[in-house]
């Protein structure tokens, strides 16, 4: 029996003009969030990546691992001033793994 392996992804996290959030990814065709709550978007973002890697690509998803953590990610995005702009785009590395 194989170990399961991690195969890495981009997610990139942006903030937009009045307070809107965009979560999309290079590596995962179809991955386009958007809205005014980052934390709604963010429910259903684990739900998506599981899905789409499933569908477009017949990958099943054991866990995802966050590099730096989810938790990171939301408050560096959502908690940072409008007008700094280090933090209009974050990208972070996600690690998935796959089913054996």
């Amino acid at each position: 029996m194989q170990t399961p392996s991690e195969i890495y992804v981009e997610i990139i996290f942006e903030r937009r003009e009045e307070n809107r959030y965009y979560i999309h990814s290079p590596h995962i065709r179809g991955l386009h969030l958007s809205g005014p709550k980052l934390e709604e978007l963010n429910a259903l973002l684990g739900t998506a990546i599981k899905d789409l890697l499933f569908y477009n690509s017949d990958i099943v998803i054991d866990g995802i691992r966050w590099v730096p953590s989810l938790d990171d990610v939301v408050k560096q995005i959502g908690g940072a001033p409008a007008d700094h702009p280090s933090v209009e785009k974050k990208t972070y590395v996600m690690n998935v793994q796959r089913a054996a």
